[in-house]
C-alpha cells in the first residue's frame, strides 16, 4: 500500500511540474548605431530578433537569434556594408517573485 501511495505522490508531483512549464516566444525590431572605428566604415544597423523563454519552476531558460544589416557608408570612394548574426543563450533564477539573478 505504501508503494502505491508513493507512486501516486510521484505522479501528482510530475504532473504539477509539467503544468508549470511554459514556453513563450516573441519577435523584436532592433536599431543599432556603430561605435568607435566601426562607425567610420558602417552606417546605422537595423534588423530583427526572435526570442524564446522556457520556464520551469524557479529557472527560466532564455535564448534569441538576431540578424542586423548595417547600411552602406562610403569611405574613400569605396562603399561598405555588413551584416551580423547573433545567437544568445542563458538562464535566469527566480529568487523571489520580484527578484531574479
Amino acid at each position: 500500500m505504501k508503494r502505491f501511495q508513493y507512486i501516486i505522490i510521484l505522479i501528482i508531483f510530475l504532473a504539477s511540474i509539467s503544468k508549470a512549464q511554459s514556453i513563450e516566444s516573441g519577435i523584436g525590431v532592433s536599431l543599432n548605431t556603430p561605435a568607435g572605428s566601426l562607425s567610420d566604415a558602417l552606417g546605422t544597423g537595423y534588423g530583427g530578433t526572435f526570442m524564446v523563454k522556457i520556464g520551469v519552476p524557479i529557472l527560466d531558460i532564455t535564448g534569441s537569434i538576431e540578424y542586423i544589416r548595417f547600411s552602406e557608408k562610403e569611405v574613400a570612394d569605396i562603399k561598405w556594408s555588413s551584416a551580423m548574426w547573433s545567437v544568445n543563450a542563458g538562464a535566469r533564477i527566480s529568487v523571489l517573485p520580484f527578484l531574479s539573478a
